[in-house]
């Protein structure tokens, strides 16, 4: 059937029949006025007020979630090696800077020279960008959208091997336990924390960092970088299909007496690949080799376990408030009001009846 938009009739195979008469077309600018008039001047519907609201609340845990992604972790992952670690020997040595990197988080992602990117001096030197993507997503998908980003907790932080640093699994490990001895040796100096070298914010607040038994427990490796031989039908490359086609080494470290309980490779057996020889490092329990996807959500199951079992001794997490959206008009200097979606979305609807919802970018 084929119809004329500024025509009042219909053209069919069998003829052509009278439909209901159209009104003329309004301009855009029309439109918009119409708009703007029904949201700023006349009194919005409860049905519409609650889907707003909603749609306030989401939006809250969006820009804390996407200021991590965009000026945090990409910064560190995707950056130059000034933003992360990086380990030319046995016996890297960790800046001030570095310590709070190495906190918060359940593993280390060593980067061995094999996985990482070329410069144009045929140099390696850094981490290819979709494997962060990859991680992020995982990471996100494990947690429902809703994971912890206070004070720069994350899956883990990345430590790029430079051509002279260990290229083994063995010599991983040894590294990884002198990072861990130097990161718990600065925390104890500064009372238990690593506060002391967290620039403070603005209003004075300090974040808490501590660094995870998990941590200390186990490291991830990459040691291959996997490519799509093909992009998606719409031309895009799939973060789902790198997930499951990527590869990593999860090794144990021997570290495991601050733990709640034994860690075992045992419920991810099945998912894993032939390793390589130069990859064993003793007992085959100690080292495995699994698809991207199942090493996040192994790692981050074993974090939720250690966080539950030690709820009752652990500090209680310290908000954020750096990355909280800005306040609407009328409540910008309120932490009260920013540091909670329920509490923020209630003040973004007050203002933005008050104000108008066309002015405030979140309604």
């Amino acid at each position: 059937m084929a119809s004329d938009v500024g025509s009042s009739h219909i053209a069919t195979v069998s003829g052509t029949y009278r439909s209901t008469p159209q009104t003329a077309r309004q301009s855009d600018e029309e439109v918009e006025k119409y708009w703007r008039s029904t949201v700023t001047q006349q009194p919005i519907p409860k049905d519409l007020r609650s889907l707003v609201r909603e749609d306030l609340k989401e939006a809250w845990h969006f820009h804390r979630i996407n200021y991590v992604h965009h000026f945090r972790a990409r910064l560190e992952w995707g950056g130059t090696d000034s933003e992360r670690l990086v380990l030319d020997d046995a016996a890297a040595q960790l800046t001030e800077n570095s310590v709070t990197r190495c906190c918060n988080k359940p593993t280390a992602f060593y980067w061995l020279q094999s996985a990482q990117g070329t410069n144009n001096r045929g140099e390696k030197v850094f981490p290819h960008g979709i494997i962060y993507a990859t991680i992020f997503q995982e990471w996100l998908r494990c947690h429902h959208d809703r994971p912890d980003v206070n004070s720069q907790h994350f899956f883990a932080n990345p430590i790029r091997i430079t051509a002279v640093g260990p290229s083994t699994v063995r010599g991983i490990i040894d590294a990884h336990r002198s990072v861990c001895v130097q990161v718990s040796n600065v925390i104890r100096q500064a009372g238990g924390r690593a506060d002391s070298f967290v620039q403070e914010l603005p209003s004075g607040l300090s974040r808490h960092y501590s660094l995870f038994a998990l941590y200390r427990a186990l490291v991830t490796i990459i040691d291959h970088t996997w490519y799509a031989r093909e992009p998606e039908p719409d031309g895009m490359l799939s973060l789902g299909r790198v997930a499951q086609n990527q590869t990593v080494l999860i090794a144990r470290t021997g570290i495991e007496a601050d733990l709640s309980a034994p860690m075992s490779f045992d419920s991810i057996k099945a998912q894993s690949f032939p390793i390589k020889l130069c990859d064993a490092i003793g007992p085959e329990d100690d080292v495995i080799r699994v698809s991207l996807a199942t090493a996040v959500r192994f790692i981050v199951d074993l974090e939720t376990r250690e966080k539950l079992a030690k709820s009752h001794t652990t500090i209680t997490s310290h908000h954020d408030f750096c990355l909280d959206p800005p306040g609407p008009e009328g409540y910008r200097d309120d932490r009260q009001v920013c540091s909670h979606p329920d509490a923020w979305a209630d003040a973004s609807v007050i203002s933005a009846d008050e104000h108008g919802y066309d002015n405030d970018i979140d309604t």
